[in-house]
């Protein structure tokens, strides 16, 4: 829905937007071949279209730094379809809630078709973090805003993260999906399968008897863990992006805008 959207743009908000749309200017190519765009006078015009061509190579090139300055955190939900094939979902798990005294015991990054889970001790580093990272244009996440970036940000002070953000939790919010990621995913249905009932704090027990005893079974099920939480993130951003989509196009051009 990126190339679709116009309310990044000076001077547009929503109802503009809409009247665009229904006005035939669907996208950003219609914006910029357009004679008559409905009340936005010519400077406003060539501003705006200047700006669209330069997004429209910007996107060519999969630029997400220049999205993710460019495009308010409250639209990054617009950009799924465009960026579908390249999202870094993300989860972390850690010893406590404090990021400058508790450490990050686990890193969940699904790319859609696999999740691999980044261990302390073992393959937890700022370079492999980065290097997955680097992988993907779009960052994912359920609370990860108030949560896990600023925990990767305090553990690996040097991480670079220019990705468009998506997190769920206010995003949900916004279509009446409220209350923590697991009441989230009963509502709509998405199992959790072996890892059903597990939450956060049997997350820092599980870590503690690995550390303590060496117990491989109780790592491997705390990686399940974090491993399922990311993988439940796609099936809900995609239920999110349709539902959010749905109450901001009208009717007679949904079809046109809001396809997967």
């Amino acid at each position: 829905m990126l190339r679709n959207s116009f309310s990044f743009l000076d001077g547009i908000g929503t109802t503009r937007e809409q009247r665009l749309w229904e006005h035939g200017i669907t996208e950003w190519r219609d914006f910029i071949e357009a004679d008559d765009l409905h009340g936005i006078g010519d400077s406003t015009n060539e501003k705006h279209t200047s700006f669209l061509q330069k997004a429209q190579k910007n996107l060519e090139a999969r630029n997400r730094a220049f999205f993710n300055s460019k495009v308010p955190n409250n639209q990054h939900w617009r950009m799924f379809r465009e960026f579908r094939d390249s999202i870094a979902y993300l989860d972390i798990e850690t010893t406590g809630l404090n990021k400058q005294r508790n450490d990050i015991t686990t890193i969940a990054i699904y790319d859609g078709d696999d999740a691999r889970a980044l261990v302390q001790g073992q393959d937890l580093t700022r370079e492999t973090l980065q290097q997955e990272l680097d992988r993907h244009d779009l960052i994912v996440t359920f609370n990860g805003k108030q949560f896990d970036l600023p925990f990767i940000k305090a553990q690996f002070p040097e991480i670079k993260l220019e990705h468009p953000h998506i997190d769920l939790m206010y995003s949900c919010r916004k279509i009446g999906l409220t209350g923590g990621l697991k009441a989230i995913e009963k509502e709509l249905g998405i199992g959790r399968d072996d890892v059903d009932g597990v939450d956060g704090k049997d997350a820092i027990r599980l870590w503690k008897r690995y550390q303590r005893h060496d117990d491989e079974a109780a790592l491997e099920r705390l990686v399940e863990y974090n491993k399922k939480d990311v993988e439940n993130l796609a099936p809900l951003l995609e239920t999110n992006y349709r539902r959010r989509a749905q109450k901001v196009v009208p009717d007679p051009v949904r079809d046109r805008i809001v396809s997967l």
